[in-house]
């Protein structure tokens, strides 16, 4: 609620994006996070290890990249086209 209050005192010219919208929650312009795919990724990695008998964290740091949706929202600026 205060970050609401706050949010209607801000000038249009500047927005405010989430990295974790959620369009039926609210309109906030953002990053929508693939969870699902995110969590099937985690329980194979998890589900590798305990195949290979790996304990704690691994030696070798990986990176995986999971792409997301953006959703456009309402509380950013429109943009110059």
């Amino acid at each position: 609620e205060i970050l609401n209050r706050f949010m209607k005192a801000i000038p249009r010219s500047i927005g405010r994006c989430s990295l974790n919208a959620n369009p039926e929650n609210e309109p906030v312009s953002g990053v929508i996070r693939n969870e699902q795919e995110i969590g099937f990724s985690a329980i194979e990695l998890m589900s590798s290890m305990i195949e290979r008998n790996i304990m704690g964290l691994p030696n070798h740091t990986k990176v995986l990249t999971i792409l997301s949706d953006w959703y456009e929202g309402e509380t950013l600026p429109k943009r110059a086209h």
